[in-house]
């Protein structure tokens, strides 16, 4: 399964085709992800904390390891573990943001940012 995952502080002043980026979801996190949930992801040579957009069941990544995809050139990095148990945006909220990025022609993290609970994002601590 494939997740396209929006990271709203390490993006939030790149085009909003740049504030989504393509996981793969590992097997033993598959019943628990859900769109809207706060996830850590590899992002460069550190984690980060990124908000799960939407899940696609059709992209099978195949391989459970921390890199895979069927581009050699462009293997999908793996989610490594969820942060909260239940997502930090609705659906409600996710499509409100949406229709904001497109209708102010703000990137999607722009808009996201201030749907978050202050600190969330920044307080996060990585295991």
């Amino acid at each position: 399964m494939r997740a396209e995952v929006l990271m709203p502080r390490a993006s939030w002043r790149l085009t909003d085709r740049a504030s989504l980026y393509s996981y793969s979801v590992p097997a033993h996190l598959l019943d628990q992800a859900q769109p809207g949930q706060l996830v850590a992801v590899p992002f460069g040579e550190r984690e980060t904390a990124g908000v799960i957009w939407s899940l696609d069941a059709s992209d099978d990544a195949g391989d459970t390891g921390d890199i895979v995809g069927d581009d050699e050139n462009f293997p999908l990095r793996a989610i490594s573990s969820l942060l909260l148990d239940e997502p930090a945006l609705s659906l409600v909220q996710r499509t409100l943001a949406e229709w904001m990025s497109a209708y102010y022609a703000a990137p999607l993290a722009t808009t996201v940012r201030p749907m978050l609970p202050p600190g969330l994002v920044r307080g996060i601590r990585y295991t």
